[in-house]
């Protein structure tokens, strides 16, 4: 079955993203608070047309591939740059806190979900591109 980048939005209510395509916070635990910090996870979809430029990774981010075109995530450390490719014959990757990271879909569109703990807010992305 295919579907659009629109058909996919629409059903799982996507918004835009500040660092370019669309999401939605899909839970988030505060039961972690106990130990400093909670966990969240988040839906992300880019289109070919979505630019995701360098960002710090604040907290290690746990990507899982979804549906879509593949996802080329590239990861930046001391030790050097890293290209992965995230979908159907790697299903996760994980992009250290500390890191420098940009993605890109290698279609029409990618769907992923990136775990994080500690969650980072949405607002604390938004005040990173002002």
């Amino acid at each position: 079955m295919d579907f659009s980048a629109d058909e996919i939005i629409a059903n799982l209510s996507l918004s835009p993203h500040p660092e370019g395509g669309h999401f939605r916070p899909m839970a988030r635990d505060a039961g972690l608070a106990v130990c400093g910090s909670e966990a969240a996870t988040e839906y992300r979809l880019l289109t070919a047309e979505d630019a995701d430029d360098w960002r710090p990774v604040e907290a290690t981010e746990i990507w899982a591939f979804y549906m879509g075109a593949p996802l080329e995530i590239e990861i930046a450390t001391d030790l050097g740059l890293r290209p992965l490719v995230l979908g159907p014959d790697q299903r996760q990757i994980a992009a250290p806190a500390g890191a420098w990271r940009r993605m890109r879909s290698q279609g029409d569109w990618s769907l992923a979900a990136c775990s994080t703990a500690p969650g980072l807010a949405i607002e604390a992305v938004e005040a990173s591109h002002v």
